[in-house]
């Protein structure tokens, strides 16, 4: 199944991806020469980024490319040009698949012109799941995939099947909302939220996507292709235990920091009570100097399950007071972030946000250093 909505966030919000060299290749061509002689060509270029269908175009025409025969149309923009269509695809064609380019000219005869995207000669993509090795909360949000090549987008509900540990697969477990990264290697996968928030009528009539305690395994096709149309082959199983659910914000008195010794650029260590996002944690944090409160300049990474994050300085460590600044929107797995819960009682008295609260430490000559602690 294309999902047409998913082809429409992609437009709102990204740019199609272009991968490979960029190179024009003359496809077979028998079809659409009973609209208008001489016969057409179709011309795709290599990344799937653009289609030219070789005709003069005819009056007040329609023109639909798709997947296949019969398939739903695909998303895009067609223009016209003296001797040719010109089709722009919402999202880059998979290459190793054959399409149809159909021309309809109101009144009169039709055709469809097949084509394919020769397949590319690419190791076949790996994919893994962050967070990894930890339990998630029965309640949470959502979950990142991480592949190792920019991935066909539209198709992530046909690729991916939850199962429980009796091997039941769970229906409608994932929200319909595709978000990937600018590179187009990581997909934010979200739970659906109507059915993991409490008291919400999926949560009350179909009941929560999890339960704490059971085991969990998520199936990704192996038919899933890769932008260059190369699919992962076998299935992969990425398994996971549910745990309680989660309603209780992150604290900043729980966060610990291990700073180095100054005069080194061995990296800070931060370390949490419970697993935060990954993908938000990695730049939700910084590190800066007391004297003038400027940034330390560096680079930082956190750990695959969210327990950690870790900054490399640029310079050695110069002795002194520093802060560790946390962005209030950090959220844990269960989306409560920082400055307040994921869940509000409408029925309560609205509490007031959390004050974020830089952490203070310091960063000495001798071995042993001192933990941080908010101010």
């Amino acid at each position: 199944m294309w999902h047409r909505a998913a082809d429409m966030r992609f437009l709102l919000y990204g740019a199609p991806l272009l991968i490979g060299v960029s190179a024009l290749v003359s496809q077979s061509t028998v079809g659409l020469h009973n609209i208008l002689n001489p016969q057409p060509a179709v011309i795709a270029s290599a990344d799937g980024s653009r289609v030219e269908l070789v005709i003069p175009p005819p009056v007040r025409a329609e023109y639909i490319v798709r997947r296949a025969a019969g398939g739903p149309p695909l998303m895009g923009r067609f223009e016209t040009a003296a001797d040719r269509v010109i089709f722009t695809p919402a999202l880059p064609l998979p290459a190793g698949q054959e399409y149809h380019f159909e021309c309809r000219a109101p009144g009169g005869p039709g055709g469809t012109q097949p084509f394919r995207l020769p397949a590319v000669r690419a190791p076949a993509p790996r994919v893994s799941m962050r967070p990894a090795g930890v339990p998630l909360p029965a309640n949470a949000l959502r979950f990142y995939l991480h592949f190792t090549q920019p991935m066909e987008q539209g198709v992530f509900l046909d690729r991916l099947r939850l199962l429980d540990d009796q091997e039941k697969e769970i229906p409608g477990p994932f929200r319909e909302t595709e978000l990937w990264s600018p590179d187009g290697a990581r997909l934010t996968v979200w739970f659906h939220p109507g059915r993991q928030k409490t008291g919400v009528n999926l949560n009350l009539d179909e009941g929560p996507v999890m339960l704490p305690g059971r085991a969990y395994r998520l199936v990704v096709s192996g038919a899933w292709r890769s932008a260059a149309g190369i699919p992962i082959g076998d299935d992969v199983s990425l398994r996971w235990t549910a745990g309680p659910e989660d309603h209780a914000p992150p604290l900043a008195d729980h966060v610990e920091i291990h700073p180095p010794a100054a005069s080194t650029t061995s990296p800070l260590r931060v370390t949490f009570s419970e697993p935060l996002d990954p993908a938000m944690l990695a730049t939700a944090l910084q590190v800066r100097a007391v004297h003038d409160d400027s940034p330390v300049p560096g680079r930082a990474e956190a750990a695959p399950g969210g327990m950690a994050w870790t900054f490399h300085p640029h310079s050695p460590w110069a002795p002194g007071g520093y802060h560790l600044r946390i962005l209030p929107e950090l959220e844990d797995l269960a989306g409560n972030s920082f400055a307040k819960p994921f869940e509000v009682d409408l029925q309560a008295a609205p509490s007031a946000p959390v004050a974020a609260r830089p952490l203070a430490f310091e960063i000495r000559a001798a071995e042993k250093a001192a933990s941080g602690s908010p101010e």
